[in-house]
């Protein structure tokens, strides 16, 4: 591993664990949905299994909500989560994507990163790994994360 790169993972496993768990939920959630919609025989079985996996993901992101910037959280995690249904779809099912289309993932993973790798000087608070400041909340004792 790059020795600059070594001590920012350290840092923050837990919530790259969770980013990753997060991710891999609901690109599962997605191939369950796309399955669902093409195989009228087993539409009601992919549909449960989809809505449990995407479910899961969402309290997966409660988690990621609770360990650093809820704004950050949400650009990373959806961001993320989009490129990767993308390219799961487009390996699984050889869809096909225009010039356009992946000019426009570019564009998200530019954006997900200006938005990741900005100061704190140009943040409104601390970025990935950051505690929302001055925020008390009597639900947080009921959230496992």
């Amino acid at each position: 591993m790059n020795a600059t790169l070594k001590p920012f993972v350290l840092k923050h496993r837990a919530v790259i664990m969770l980013l990753l768990g997060n991710w891999a939920l609901g690109v599962l959630a997605t191939l369950c949905f796309k399955e669902g919609g093409t195989d009228p025989g087993h539409r009601i079985m992919y549909f449960i299994i989809g809505n449990v996996l995407g479910i899961s993901s969402t309290a997966v992101l409660m988690c990621i909500y609770s360990k650093m910037n809820v704004n950050l959280a949400m650009v990373i995690a959806g961001s993320g989560g989009f490129i990767l249904q993308q390219f799961s779809l487009w390996m699984l099912y050889s869809t096909r994507l225009s010039p356009l289309q992946w000019a426009g993932i570019a564009v998200i993973c530019i954006g997900a990163g200006m938005a990741s790798f900005a100061s704190p000087r140009e943040s409104s608070e601390n970025n990935l790994g950051s505690e929302p400041k001055n925020v008390h909340d009597p639900q947080k004792e009921l959230v496992p994360c």
